[in-house]
């Protein structure tokens, strides 16, 4: 902007810039802290977005564990069951 001011000002015949150069300077101070700001909050709402995904993935990490935990010791339980009729099947037909 600086530099299409210096061209205008040179047509201008007084050398000075055109009042909406000088009103537009007068904003970009405004326009660059307003978009500092929206640029604060999309990246506040990108940080909360990761935190619930991290939160979601712990969670379900909680759950899966829960879940291998439950299949093995049902497997344990089931594996002792059968071990244990083995032995009962065996000291039944050792008796006879």
């Amino acid at each position: 902007m600086t530099l299409f001011g210096q061209v205008m000002s040179r047509h201008d015949g007084r050398g000075r810039a055109p009042v909406w150069l000088s009103q537009a300077r007068g904003r970009a101070a405004d326009v660059r802290k307003d978009e500092e700001i929206a640029s604060r909050r999309r990246f506040e709402t990108l940080e909360a977005i990761d935190r619930r995904r991290i939160q979601a993935q712990e969670e379900a990490a909680r759950d899966q564990a829960l879940k291998d935990r439950r299949v093995l010791l049902l497997g344990l339980a089931l594996g002792a069951a059968l071990a244990m009729s083995f032995v009962l099947i065996g000291l039944i037909a050792w008796l006879r």
